[in-house]
């Protein structure tokens, strides 16, 4: 069925700078769909992230929208060039009698459900998309009654910027937030495959990530120049975790700021959804031992569900049932 359409929709889809279509076929039945769906659940987290590093150049370091502009024009030079960091200059230019507008617009963000849907499917899938989730809950938390209800006083990095807190935001430089940044970003794309991969193998899609990437080069919403990098890397391996693999000497690199992000940035009470999630899931690839183990544990004590043993093969239940 595509390829007797497939010379239409190429013709008329966005062109990569190389001149190639963006209309790709990546996999049967639903595939498209879903892939469309994951999309959104990446857009999701990568918008996210993008705000909360402003939140900390603008709230946390004091820097004027104006700068923050110049900033992300910057980057969006290098390999953090996309869309989304083209548009988040471009809004922070803008005045409204000699007012930045960003600061009069509120900060209640609204979603249309396809956040919700990757979120969900991958809940259902059993696959770890805590970046995409957390971009979602950081929206609900954003409208959250509890703002407003609850007695905690106002964040100390609005009260003063020569609090013991915010004093920890010193230590950052414009390095650590873009490195940061592009860290958090590759392991949203790379949980996003993750679900796309998941959802393949569920449904026999025979998905190409690959040719995903070289789909989203242009006239989406997460078009970036990483993406080249990407689909030359998922060519040959579309595994799962593949992507990571790929840059493991760059997440090595990248790592150290992104730590000093989340902790400068935790200790001035800046909140970090997005980044958090995305080194909590590094460490936990990380880690050769996980306290899910005291999990099983506590199931197999309350409710005799069993567990596995790392010196054994099968099921088993622990002494506590020995009576």
């Amino acid at each position: 069925m595509y390829h007797s359409v497939q010379p239409i929709f190429e013709a008329i889809a966005a062109k990569a700078a190389d001149g190639s279509s963006c209309a790709v076929f990546v996999g049967s039945d639903g595939a498209g769909h879903f892939t469309k769906m994951l999309h959104n659940g990446i857009e999701y987290a990568d918008m996210q992230l993008i705000c909360e590093v402003y939140d900390v150049l603008h709230h946390g370091l004091q820097l004027p929208n104006k700068d923050i502009s110049r900033i992300f024009a910057q980057w969006n030079e290098g390999d953090l060039s996309s869309y989304l960091m083209e548009i988040s200059s471009a809004i922070l230019t803008y005045q409204e009698n000699g007012t930045d507008f960003i600061e009069v617009i509120s900060d209640h963000a609204a979603h249309k459900g396809t956040g919700a849907w990757s979120s969900i499917n991958a809940i259902e899938l059993g696959v770890d998309a805590s970046m995409l989730v957390s971009a979602l809950f950081a929206r609900f938390a954003s409208v959250s009654p509890a703002r407003g209800a609850t007695t905690l006083p106002a964040s100390q990095v609005e009260l003063s910027t020569h609090t013991k807190e915010t004093s920890s935001l010193s230590d950052l430089s414009l390095n650590d937030l873009h490195d940061a940044l592009f860290l958090a970003k590759l392991v949203a794309y790379s949980q996003g495959f993750e679900v796309i991969q998941a959802a393949s193998h569920s449904h026999g899609w025979d998905v190409d990530l690959a040719a995903i990437c070289r789909g989203w080069r242009a006239g989406c919403i997460i078009r970036s120049a990483v993406l080249d990098d990407f689909a030359a890397k998922l060519t040959n391996d579309s595994s799962t975790g593949a992507l990571l693999h790929a840059y493991s000497e760059l997440i090595e690199r990248y790592l150290p700021a992104l730590r000093n992000v989340v902790a400068s940035s935790t200790l001035a009470g800046i909140p970090t959804t997005a980044l958090s999630s995305a080194l909590n899931y590094l460490n936990t690839l990380q880690s050769n031992r996980l306290p899910t183990a005291l999990v099983q544990a506590q199931r197999d004590y309350f409710g005799a569900h069993g567990f596995e043993r790392v010196d054994k093969d099968g099921t088993f239940h622990g002494p506590w049932h020995a009576e």
